[in-house]
């Protein structure tokens, strides 16, 4: 099964919001940079990382932290699939919380990340 690997880093979060592209869904923001291979600004992070966000303008912590399982529920449900391994392994990927992902559930996630993700890897090529 492949792992996925988190971003600690706030400035490595902050390069990749400035340089990335987006992409949106009704329940969530996909922003996306591609990895030169190695660390990114020397704040060891490597090739295939995710970052789960969820604003402050969501609500108070609890649900933040919701919105943020769910985004990690989702992106576990499209692991499989050939297309979200490829994206994951030449991308740092931002998983942005919205309005719609406090109603969203898990199934409803991974559908919009199964239209993203091909997306992504047709952008690269």
């Amino acid at each position: 099964m492949y792992r996925v690997k988190t971003i600690q880093s706030s400035d490595a979060i902050g390069q990749i919001v400035r340089g990335g592209r987006r992409y949106r869904s009704r329940s969530l923001v996909a922003i996306v940079a591609p990895v030169d291979g190695g660390d990114v600004d020397g704040a060891g992070v490597t090739s295939g990382c995710v970052a789960y966000v969820a604003p402050k303008r969501l609500g108070n912590a609890v649900l933040r932290n919701r919105c943020k399982r769910v985004l990690r529920a989702g992106l576990q449900m499209v692991l499989a699939e050939e297309y979200t391994q490829e994206a994951l392994l030449s991308n740092d990927i931002i998983l942005m919380a919205n309005k719609g992902t406090i109603e969203a559930g898990a199934g409803d996630i991974s559908r919009e990340l199964a239209d993203i993700f091909p997306k992504i890897v047709q952008a690269k090529n």
